[in-house]
């Protein structure tokens, strides 16, 4: 027939601890215990002993787990704010074109504009600007992007009135 959640809940809570101190042998001796007696998975009883009683969390099954937190990476920035201030003022400068077709004319476009005193750009960021890949500078201008998009044309619905002004040939006599 097998055991209750909480004889089992009782079981896990008494073999973890021992559980967590053993050697390997004795934490394999003990997982074999609990997968007779609980009836649960190997695997899955192996996670219940490892992690029993670390925060109240309900998970499946009726046992007490501390949720799994997946950290993400931290990067430091690559393209701070300066070059992403210059690169916003030379996309806007050139019509606003996507980052496929900017990339490629960035070093051109970087020198006419530096001749003509549009921009002045410090040596670190000119040779960001010149090294950014046109993925890169898609996801930096996607707030600005955004910000140009049209949104709620219209609201209207055609209404009857205007359909019963205007006369429609059909197989009767046209007035």
């Amino acid at each position: 027939m097998g055991l209750t959640m909480k004889q089992r809940h009782a079981v896990i809570a008494e073999l973890s601890r021992r559980y967590r101190r053993g050697s390997k042998l004795e934490r394999s001796a003990i997982l074999d215990d609990v997968v007779d007696l609980a009836e649960y998975n190997r695997a899955y009883a192996a996670l219940l002993l490892r992690r029993f009683g670390d925060q109240t969390v309900y998970c499946r099954g009726g046992i007490l787990l501390k949720p799994t937190v997946k950290r993400k990476r931290k990067r430091a920035p690559v393209y701070g704010a300066p070059v992403h201030h210059a690169l916003r003022k030379i996309w806007a400068i050139f019509d606003c074109p996507c980052g496929k077709y900017l990339a490629p004319s960035l070093p051109e476009m970087i020198r006419v504009l530096e001749r003509e005193e549009e921009i002045a750009l410090e040596p670190e960021v000119r040779t960001k600007l010149l090294e950014i890949s046109p993925a890169t500078i898609d996801r930096l201008l996607a707030h600005d992007k955004r910000g140009l998009q049209i949104r709620g044309r219209t609201h209207t619905t055609p209404g009857s009135i205007l359909k019963r002004d205007i006369p429609i040939r059909t197989f009767g006599d046209w007035d």
